[in-house]
């Protein structure tokens, strides 16, 4: 789970700036774990992972972090943040559909998705990249 602690005013409390950033890392690392599942899951079985849930934006720890209302207002309306919500729901979309080559056994659509070229990995780095946007901004701004 990715530790929410934004309440406190950052001038007057310098770990904030550190806990939206430990939150932001965290989610980038959970993200980046991904791969390892599919990869799991498909030489272990898939029956674990379903690709309604996959798709559920709501549901992983950054998608619940991302609805947290303890997240600034000056960091929640932020293009960075929006950014990070957009690329978030597409990364669900493709990381479903993904999941669906592999129930269907479409193995090479499966892993020609995992290529660093491929659907996922582009879907997993623009997160990754916004994601880290979103820590800059958010460190700049003191958010």
């Amino acid at each position: 789970m990715i530790p929410i602690t934004v309440r406190r005013d950052k001038a007057r409390d310098p770990s904030l700036t550190l806990n939206l950033d430990t939150s932001i890392t965290d989610a980038i690392v959970s993200h980046r774990l991904w791969r390892i599942r599919f990869t799991s899951a498909l030489e272990n079985g898939l029956e674990a992972l379903r690709p309604e849930i996959v798709e559920a934006a709501d549901q992983c720890a950054l998608g619940k972090w991302l609805q947290a209302t303890e997240i600034p207002r000056q960091v929640r309306e932020s293009q960075q943040f929006n950014n990070v919500v957009e690329l978030h729901r597409d990364f669900h979309r493709v990381a479903g559909l993904v999941l669906g080559f592999a129930k269907v056994g479409s193995r090479q659509q499966f892993s020609d998705a995992l290529n660093p070229d491929g659907i996922f990995s582009q879907a997993s780095s623009a997160l990754v990249d916004a994601l880290m946007a979103l820590k800059r901004h958010s460190s700049s701004r003191g958010g």
